[in-house]
């Protein structure tokens, strides 16, 4: 199945919160560059969740599966992974994005000072961007591998 096909007529909606959150992460990566200091954050990168993964969670949460659903009741159908080397950076950018006039933060997951009994750390949020409205979730690291993606080399 398409994107188009799935989110209708709010994919266009959609493209338009990854562009502002891939912009926001591009602002945070140029005002963290320093000639004398390590850069903050290592990389960044978005997506639009796929359609047959949406619908796999949908189904594990017993929820319909509709693109209603996808978007009013699963909060991240567009992401934002930003990954850091150290743990410090981390919460400075937490902090940026927290305080981004741009973002509304709806809710936060700390698996950096909380991790995981699997070792996974990482700071999830999920957020609002002001003109778009879905839910994306922004995630943070430092964590090793996570479902075969690099995070970060903590």
């Amino acid at each position: 199945m398409t994107f188009e096909a799935f989110y209708g007529d709010d994919y266009p909606r959609l493209l338009e919160t990854q562009r502002a959150l891939t912009a926001i992460a591009g602002e945070l990566e140029a005002a963290g560059r320093s000639e004398e200091d390590l850069q903050p954050i290592v990389y960044s990168c978005s997506r639009i969740k796929r359609p047959e993964s949406m619908r796999r969670k949908l189904a594990s949460r017993g929820l319909p599966d509709t693109r209603a659903a996808a978007l009013e009741e699963v909060y991240d159908a567009v992401g934002l992974r930003i990954i850091c080397s150290f743990a410090g950076d981390v919460m400075h950018v937490v902090e940026s994005l927290e305080h981004d006039p741009r973002l509304t933060v709806h809710k936060k997951k700390d698996y950096l000072y909380y991790p995981k009994p699997n070792g996974y750390r990482s700071i999830h949020l999920c957020v609002r961007t002001e003109e778009t409205g879905p839910w994306p979730r922004s995630r943070s690291g430092p964590s090793p591998w996570t479902s075969g993606r690099p995070w970060s080399t903590s």
